[in-house]
């Protein structure tokens, strides 16, 4: 848990260095690696990562109809 006086650093400021530093943490993998990314290729699979988080959390806001109320 990170803590910090009031004021000094918000939750943005947090998210903002993770992004970043996950970025450049992929790259970094992909030059040791020695390989593109895979959007490098084909820009399509851009699409790929929205899709399946928006898969995963979708059942979340308006289930499947073949599901029976109650179940999982």
């Amino acid at each position: 848990m990170i803590h910090a006086k009031a004021g000094t650093v918000n939750a943005a400021t947090i998210y903002a260095a993770a992004f970043v530093g996950g970025w450049v943490v992929q790259f970094i993998g992909h030059a040791i690696e020695r390989a593109g990314p895979a959007f490098g290729s084909r820009p399509l699979t851009l699409l790929l990562g929205p899709v399946s988080v928006i898969n995963d959390f979708l059942p979340l806001v308006r289930p499947a109809p073949w599901r029976e109320a109650g179940t999982q």
